[in-house]
């Protein structure tokens, strides 16, 4: 009620420029001059059973973890990387005591071990990342990466090389992010050119996510 028109606007513009969600929990602005920081950490949390050895396999999470430890340092924040690993228990570092806020990746094993982590993170801020279908609740907020943008750089290290053909292979032919995905790609070499050719894995009970 208190923003205009205008305002509300160039705020929704900037929601879609960035890809930002907001969760139907979202909390409202604090009051007073308090510090946004009290214990200056923010923490990465994987919250798949899998270890940190399988996470950074992920191509784009070294890359993602070292681009948020550059920008908290601006902040003079540090990061700090924890997962559920095999013990199936959410971590003593998730809470205002140790940190100021999560980022999130990844999607819970089962029902009961997601509301032990929605009651331990009550009190602190959390943005989910990673694929779009882990939060099906929509409960946490999202920044999400841009399928577009990712297309586009992909088929742009392709041109800088003098590629002029190139295959693409999608493990998951029914998943929504994954199908996005390959769609922006499509269209990217097609504009630049290049001959692509698609093989599509069907979606089996062993390959669902």
């Amino acid at each position: 009620e208190r923003l205009s028109q205008s305002s509300i606007a160039r705020i929704k513009a900037a929601c879609e420029k960035l890809q930002y969600n907001p969760g139907k929990n979202r909390r409202g602005p604090k009051l007073g001059r308090r510090s946004r920081f009290k214990t200056r950490n923010i923490c990465f949390y994987c919250m798949a059973p899998m270890s940190m050895d399988e996470l950074l396999r992920y191509p784009s999470i070294p890359r993602f973890l070292g681009c948020v430890q550059e920008e908290l340092h601006k902040q003079h924040c540090r990061l700090i990387i924890s997962g559920t690993g095999d013990s199936c228990q959410v971590p003593v570092t998730l809470n205002k005591k140790n940190c100021d806020g999560v980022i999130l990746f990844g999607k819970a094993e089962n029902e009961e071990f997601y509301r032990s982590f929605k009651e331990k993170v009550a009190d602190l801020p959390v943005i989910w990342t990673g694929l779009s279908t882990n939060d099906e609740t929509h409960e946490f907020d999202h920044v999400f990466y841009s399928n577009k943008k990712v297309a586009e750089l992909a088929v742009s290290y392709l041109q800088k090389n003098n590629y002029k053909r190139a295959a693409v292979f999608n493990s998951h032919a029914n998943h929504p992010d994954y199908y996005d995905r390959i769609r922006h790609f499509e269209e990217a070499a097609r504009k630049a050119g290049i001959e692509l050719y698609k093989y599509e894995v069907p979606e089996t009970s062993s390959n669902k996510t």
